[in-house]
């Protein structure tokens, strides 16, 4: 660190940050990716507090969608996150499975 100085945020990776279109965009081609596997999912994604972890292993296995990087699965996550009242202060981010598969059927939107 002390060799490195100023350079040293050089070296670090950058985070990409979406813009709230990007983001729009992002979630609605997941939903798309998303909606005919909606019934094989209900079981899975259809409570309202899913741990991040969880969520990534069953879209990623479900879905294998090389369109959608496992990146973006988290992404799309951390954009549902799930109610902070039903998980302690420390623990990890959940997902709001449920209101995403109200958001994939047909008019889920309105």
């Amino acid at each position: 660190l002390e060799l490195r100085r100023e350079a040293f945020l050089c070296s670090l990776p950058s985070w990409i940050v979406l813009d709230p279109t990007s983001q729009g965009q992002l979630v609605l081609r997941f939903l798309r990716a998303l909606a005919p596997h909606r019934r094989r999912l209900a079981g899975k994604l259809g409570i309202s507090s899913i741990p991040l972890e969880a969520f990534r292993s069953i879209c990623t296995d479900v879905l294998n969608d090389p369109a959608i990087a496992p990146a973006e699965i988290e992404e799309v996550a951390l954009l549902s996150e799930g109610s902070a009242e039903l998980t302690p202060p420390t623990a990890p981010p959940t997902v709001d499975g449920a209101r995403l598969l109200r958001a994939c059927q047909s008019g889920g939107f309105q």
